[in-house]
């Protein structure tokens, strides 16, 4: 199968390059070899590649600039991605879309549901729930989207690495503990058997 992988230089990106099983023959892509604020440059990296499968980890995922930064967060992480559906659809690519659970406000105080309301409070959540239903409106049940949270690598910046290193340099830390997520059913059952 081929797999065209967006956002390959990202923390994702690599562990996923990292970790490709033998049977994918792997394509990667990033800025600057495509750019995602140009719909010449989206259609010229997936019309040359011409892959079965888009894996989109690429983002806008600078949470707070996003705020001062709002038409570049919506360019990439809606527009980009509505362009990219659209080419899955005319080419029947499936795509497996990467968001976030910042598409919801954060309140719950429980696990989050796959199914649950979003309620986006920053430019952030915004544009990405804005690329999320850009992805169903599109191609409905020819895309997967994975919700994720607190990402860490061995590769780039991390809440891991940064505790590490602070670690090293406080006597004391103050950390949030009430982040809490849940698989899918599907996803839980699963691991409950591995």
């Amino acid at each position: 199968m081929k797999v065209l992988l967006l956002g390959s230089n990202g923390q994702l990106g690599w562990e996923l390059q990292r970790t490709r099983p033998d049977n994918i023959t792997l394509t990667t892509s990033d800025f600057p070899k495509i750019n995602f604020c140009n719909t010449g440059s989206i259609n010229q990296c997936i019309n040359s590649t011409r892959p079965d499968c888009i894996i989109n980890a690429a983002a806008y995922t600078a949470v707070d600039k996003a705020e001062q930064e709002k038409d570049l967060a919506y360019r990439i992480n809606h527009k980009a991605v509505l362009e990219i559906a659209e080419l899955c659809r005319k080419n029947t690519i499936s795509l497996i879309h990467i968001s976030t659970d910042f598409i919801f406000n954060g309140r719950n105080f429980k696990p989050y549901q796959p199914d649950d309301t979003p309620d986006p409070e920053s430019v952030y959540g915004k544009s990405k729930l804005k690329g999320e239903q850009a992805v169903r409106k599109i191609l409905d049940d020819q895309a997967l989207i994975i919700r994720t949270a607190w990402l860490y690598s061995a590769h780039g910046n991390n809440f891991v690495k940064t505790m590490l290193k602070l670690m090293k340099e406080k006597q004391n830390l103050s950390i949030i503990d009430e982040r809490h997520m849940a698989l899918p059913k599907p996803y839980g059952q699963l691991l409950k058997k591995t």
